[in-house]
């Protein structure tokens, strides 16, 4: 097995609404490694993702982490390690703190210790909203202000995996940049990333996969 695999689909089947979107899908993703998926308006790329996310049941084939069958970890335990961001970003109710901390507040992190307010700060500083206090209400941010406070909550957390389903929808180039910086981080911290995008984001971005009329193929 590679060392540096962490989540793999084989033959991977993916339904919705009585259609087939996805069929025998085969992907790959290590370590410190960047992919994006890209392909037609409706052809299925948010589906695909939400299946290797687990919140779309697979209608067929194989999804696995680092090796282990997706069927014998548990699906919260598989949230923890694989976090999918949807293109509209969701602000809780509550402060930023609140915001940053609420992965804490589920039971399968209930032996993880939450980051310290300065680790949050840094955190702010790094994806540009330095002038954010923890103590504001998440619910007046701005829709590129909480696009960047989602993904700056789900780095927080930790995972192994994040799947990005076009995030950079909501912001112009420079806050774009900001996400592109977080991102590279990630990967140089030994994470992956799957990223529904049209734009060519973090250098590191590798392999490239086009899904279209249900067919997932890799391109140069």
């Amino acid at each position: 097995m590679d060392p540096g695999l962490l989540l793999s689909a084989h033959q991977l089947r993916v339904e919705r609404d009585g259609r087939v979107v996805v069929q025998a899908a085969d992907l790959a993703l290590r370590a410190g490694e960047a992919v994006s998926l890209s392909g037609p308006s409706g052809a299925g790329k948010s589906s695909l993702v939400l299946s290797l996310a687990r919140l779309l049941p697979s209608r067929g084939g194989e999804l696995s982490f680092q090796g282990v069958a997706a069927a014998q970890i548990q699906p919260t335990e598989w949230r923890r390690k694989v976090c999918y961001l949807p293109q509209e970003p969701v602000a809780f109710a509550g402060t930023v703190r609140d915001n940053l901390l609420a992965p804490f507040t589920c039971r399968v992190r209930a032996e993880e210790k939450p980051p310290s307010d300065q680790a949050c700060r840094q955190g702010l500083e790094q994806a540009g909203l330095q002038d954010v206090d923890l103590k504001a209400e998440a619910g007046r941010l701005s829709g590129g202000q909480t696009a960047r406070l989602a993904l700056l909550r789900a780095l927080l957390a930790r995972p192994s995996v994040l799947l990005l389903d076009e995030v950079e929808a909501m912001l112009d180039t420079e806050t774009a940049g900001r996400v592109d910086f977080l991102l590279q981080a990630f990967l140089d911290s030994g994470g992956s990333c799957l990223r529904i995008s049209h734009r060519r984001g973090p250098d590191a971005i590798g392999r490239r996969y086009w899904l279209q009329d249900g067919i997932l193929q890799e391109r140069d």
